[in-house]
């Protein structure tokens, strides 16, 4: 009987929830090269995770057991649950094993290896060209370590080489990631001179952390629905196709 009572409640609220998290942020004016900028997200939006490759990687490096015996050993175990529940960045986490457990300290580059076992996502790519093409600037906003990140734009210069700023978790700000609010505050503040700011992830929780702050924020599923998004906004891509 109490759950016939509690769950159309439950539901309300849920869906209270749900309702005012995807309220969209409408732009004030049209948007255009001089009033708008682009912010991307790295995993998931302009590249995604080759599994397979981690696998590789993994098996083929000379230090494989002992990075699982890193991984398996309880005070790594216990530290990881930790810093999970804190919601602290994998950066924090193995700096901080870097520092007070050397037996980590051999791992370390492994672990970044395998992290940007990555595949390019071309079509998202090629929307960043045109719209680059278009006079549009290109931004980075990314919860991926400092150190993954200079690793994977070493790879991939040309590609990194169409986004400024680029802002990552790290020391100088204190890991801070997405979806909290003052990863927003920050990258607003350096992005003052815009009135707009189109922001791009494949999370619906860093899309709805967003919008607080005026974003107008869309989420990442495939190319096709993010152009159709684009163009209610008045930003054609499809033409360059």
């Amino acid at each position: 009987m109490l759950i016939l009572i509690f769950l159309p409640i439950f539901c309300i609220i849920a869906y209270t929830i749900n309702r005012s998290c995807l309220l969209p942020v409408h732009p004030t004016e049209p948007l255009n090269p001089t009033n708008t900028i682009f912010i991307f997200d790295i995993h998931g939006v302009l590249f995604n995770h080759n599994y397979y490759c981690m696998l590789i990687e993994f098996w083929r490096s000379p230090i494989k057991w002992r990075m699982l015996k890193t991984v398996l050993h309880p005070k790594f175990i216990y530290h990881m649950i930790t810093f999970s529940w804190h919601r602290s960045l994998a950066e924090a986490f193995f700096h901080y094993f870097a520092d007070n457990a050397p037996y980590t300290d051999d791992v370390w580059q492994l672990f970044i290896t395998i992290a940007n076992c990555q595949h390019v996502n071309w079509p998202m790519i090629k929307l960043a060209h045109q719209l680059k093409d278009q006079g549009y600037q290109l931004g980075i906003l990314s919860n991926i370590s400092e150190d993954a990140y200079l690793n994977l734009a070493r790879r991939f210069p040309t590609i990194f080489d169409l986004f400024d700023p680029i802002i990552t978790a790290c020391a100088y700000n204190n890991f801070i990631t997405k979806p909290s609010p003052q990863v927003y505050q920050h990258l607003l503040k350096e992005l003052d001179m815009h009135e707009s700011v189109m922001f791009i992830d494949d999370n619906q929780k860093n899309i709805c952390g967003s919008l607080p702050f005026g974003i107008i924020a869309l989420k990442y599923t495939d190319i096709d629905r993010l152009k159709e998004q684009l163009a209610t906004l008045g930003i054609d891509v499809h033409h360059n196709d």
